[in-house]
């Protein structure tokens, strides 16, 4: 009997954790699917793969569902979030960082720079590449990304050279803000110079745009004007003040520019830090915990339409329930019964004192 009431009781607890687990699931997924107006096919598909990584990585599979929403919220088709949710969960890992977050930075860089989903690896791998090499961090990453990539976009300038230009400021001192407003700054100044910057220009004998009217390489405009010679002075009347340290520096490192934009384009990097990274005891033991929650996930599968019947069955009798009591008055009717019995009427304050006071607590 014993042994009967403690298995009664583990299945119970069992029961009630995969209810929670799975309810959290099930909900979120049906949030991904409304935002993303899936099809069926394309649903079971998401749910199936937010499933897998939980099962496989050191993130759970509500985890995996969250970010889903943040990238189909953000505007992303069914097929979309699955062609980046991989690249998504392979930065936040290999980073350290939030899922959601790590979602956030991905979508606002893919639209951004009008990528498509399918190119989130070759993101993931850039900023990887640029955090390993340079002072830059998810945070700057953020912060950063936001003011500079629709300006890139429209001159042509790649991910690679912008995450570039980025890591050299990172390594000057710059905070994510200041990086990504420079260098939105001294795009939008090279590619329309005040009258007095074009007369600096022209005067140091650099071109900023080619045949075409297209902005030139950043690195090859900032050699330029480092052979140029430019002073601060001049880099003044070129660039406005709140961007001309940042203009200095990128014309101090001009010379390498080019190879490190090419050097943060190699692919794999991603890949390899999350090898590593899962190699630690801490994700080992995470996903011990996220292979955990697959186990629950699977309970839940197999006890949810019974446990929504019930849930079903229970509305209705607390509704037929809150009915009667509606019509019979019943808790009044009970608070006036207790009231009364103290000899008073409801409302009644002094006859309440007196009753309180008759009371003999050495009695009680």
């Amino acid at each position: 009997t014993t042994a009967v009431t403690a298995i009664g009781a583990g299945m119970g607890m069992l029961a009630k954790s995969a209810l929670t687990v799975g309810g959290d699931f099930e909900l979120t997924m049906k949030r991904v699917g409304g935002v993303t107006t899936a099809t069926g096919e394309q649903f079971d598909e998401m749910t199936a793969k937010a499933r897998k990584l939980g099962e496989e990585l050191p993130i759970s599979a509500q985890q995996a569902a969250e970010a889903m929403y943040s990238l189909s919220s953000a505007g992303m088709d069914a097929e979309e979030t699955l062609s980046a949710i991989d690249a998504v969960v392979g930065l936040s890992i290999a980073q350290n960082y939030d899922l959601a977050q790590s979602a956030n930075l991905m979508t606002a860089t893919i639209r951004g720079f009008g990528l498509a989903a399918s190119d989130s690896c070759r993101v993931a791998d850039v900023f990887n590449n640029a955090i390993s090499s340079s002072m830059l961090n998810m945070e700057k990453l953020g912060e950063a990304i936001t003011y500079v990539s629709p300006v890139a976009k429209k001159l042509g300038i790649s991910i690679e050279e912008t995450a570039a230009a980025m890591g050299k400021l990172a390594d000057s001192g710059l905070r994510g803000e200041q990086i990504g407003t420079a260098l939105r700054a001294i795009m939008l100044q090279l590619l329309d110079p005040t009258a007095e910057a074009a007369a600096e220009l022209q005067r140091l004998g650099v071109t900023v745009t080619d045949t075409t009217g297209k902005l030139r390489p950043l690195d090859q405009i900032f050699t330029d004007l480092k052979a140029s010679g430019m002073t601060a002075a001049e880099a003044v009347r070129i660039f406005d003040r709140r961007s001309v340290a940042a203009a200095l520096t990128l014309s101090e490192v001009s010379g390498e520019l080019k190879e490190y934009s090419e050097e943060l384009g190699k692919l794999g990097r991603t890949q390899k830090l999350v090898a590593d990274m899962m190699d630690t005891f801490k994700n080992k033991a995470e996903a011990v915990r996220s292979a955990l929650q697959e186990t629950l996930l699977v309970v839940f599968d197999q006890i949810q339409e019974q446990s929504k019947g019930v849930a079903d069955e229970l509305v209705k009798l607390v509704k037929v329930f809150n009915d009667w009591a509606k019509e019979t008055q019943v808790f009044r009717k009970v608070i006036d019964a207790l009231f009364e019995g103290f000899g008073i009427a409801v409302g009644n304050v002094n006859r309440f004192k007196e009753s309180l006071a008759s009371i003999n607590v050495d009695d009680i």
